[in-house]
């Protein structure tokens, strides 16, 4: 667009409005309701001062909710209209003067982006996100999330419910699915080590050399004779293309395993290193991932890990605990110690290693201070420190996914 007709020089955005339409039914009024006065509860407890910037009721065409004076340079507005629920954000002030020169030099793509970020930013800060209402918040902040702050992460997406629980309780020394996500994860992180020899009806055939793959997840290919990396492409293999691993949500339906990968096969170049070939489906190739999970959780300092029953059992844990769509993570303690036919001391070991990965996930900022323990009776403890005393009172640990992550930069 040519800008310059409206003479610029005397050209400013003095306002613009962003928001979202959540769909709902008739019968869900009494949940907006309910939803409207938590996120005024949430906000009164988190700060002292906002009563006065709060304005909640119902009005002719239902309930309404407002948050920040109309003066000041955000301002967002939560009704029922009909058939659904819109999120408004009336952005004002210094906030446009951020982000006119984008829109007025046609930098289109990074206006849009600036406004949306700006979007999420003021709504993550005021909603609650343990409701139907905001899954769609939920869903946007991790893909703007996405920006990998972590170097050598473990990309996950929706887990189907329990599959990873079956594994490690029916273990048997077959990790196939852990190796199977530390393949993925690599293929998504280390695109710069990858050639693709061919694409062809929806799939591409790619080769990298096995020594990148391994100095990814954390083992030195030097210690790995040629018997044993047969038996991690044994591993491989076991994972059946047929086997779906990720679940078919309502966010991510497009995403499953199922003919994602047709071939794989490492071959010894003579005087040359190990290459890696197989055939993944091209959308699986170029997902982007709503979860990554740090170095604790990709790692394994050893190909004999792979073997120690406990260890790939923990990582698969909070696998399975942290790949769900909901910002609660429910992660089975009692159930999962009680596996284990061991020493104290060597339970008193596997639980100080979960608690180090907990502490990991709050240091890279990936979940909160919040912890909630339930009991076989229901009964609930909340608490912001978990100690490992704590693992045998209760049967079910919960901890709470950060949207939002320090690391991000909004603006």
């Amino acid at each position: 667009m040519d800008w310059e007709i409206f003479k610029l020089g005397s050209l400013s955005l003095s306002r613009f409005d962003v928001y979202y339409f959540e769909k709902i039914n008739d019968s869900d009024e009494s949940s907006v309701k309910y939803f409207l006065q938590d996120c005024v509860k949430n906000l009164e407890e988190k700060r002292k001062n906002i009563s006065y910037s709060l304005s909640y009721g119902k009005k002719r065409g239902g309930y309404l909710l407002r948050i920040g004076s109309r003066q000041s340079s955000k301002h967002l507005r939560i009704y029922q209209k009909r058939n659904g629920l819109e999120f408004e954000l009336e952005i004002k002030k210094q906030e446009t003067k951020k982000r006119e020169s984008f829109l007025f030099s046609n930098q289109l793509e990074r206006f849009e982006d600036s406004c949306i970020r700006c979007y999420y930013e003021y709504l993550w800060n005021y909603l609650v996100f343990e409701n139907p209402f905001t899954e769609w918040l939920v869903v946007g902040g991790r893909k703007l999330r996405m920006t990998r702050f972590l170097p050598d992460s473990l990309a996950l997406s929706y887990l189907k419910p329990k599959l990873a629980r079956n594994i490690y309780q029916n273990f048997d020394k077959k990790p196939e699915t852990f190796c199977f996500i530390q393949l993925l994860s690599f293929l998504d992180q280390r695109k710069e080590k990858i050639q693709i020899l061919e694409r062809s009806l929806g799939f591409v055939k790619i080769n990298f050399q096995a020594e990148d793959f391994f100095n990814f997840i954390g083992i030195s290919l030097d210690k790995i004779d040629a018997r044993k990396l047969a038996k991690i492409t044994d591993i491989m293999h076991q994972q059946s293309p047929r086997m779906t691993v990720f679940s078919a949500t309502p966010v991510e339906k497009r995403f499953q395993s199922k003919s994602m990968l047709a071939d794989i096969k490492f071959t010894k170049i003579r005087k040359g290193p190990f290459i890696g070939e197989m055939v993944i489906a091209e959308e699986v190739y170029q997902y982007r991932y709503p979860f990554y999970l740090p170095e604790s959780l990709l790692f394994l300092p050893t190909y004999n890990d792979y073997y120690r029953n406990y260890m790939v059992k923990i990582k698969l844990l909070f696998i399975e605990s942290y790949a769900s769509g909901a910002v609660e993570k429910r992660m089975p303690i009692k159930d999962f110690l009680s596996q284990f036919h061991r020493s104290n001391q060597k339970i008193a070991k596997i639980k100080k290693d979960i608690l180090i990965i907990f502490n990991d996930l709050q240091k890279k900022d990936l979940i909160d201070l919040r912890f909630k323990l339930i009991s076989k009776t229901g009964k609930e403890v909340k608490l912001t420190k978990l100690s490992t005393s704590r693992f045998t009172e209760y049967d079910t640990i919960c901890f709470y996914e950060k949207i939002q992550s320090k690391e991000i930069k909004l603006n």
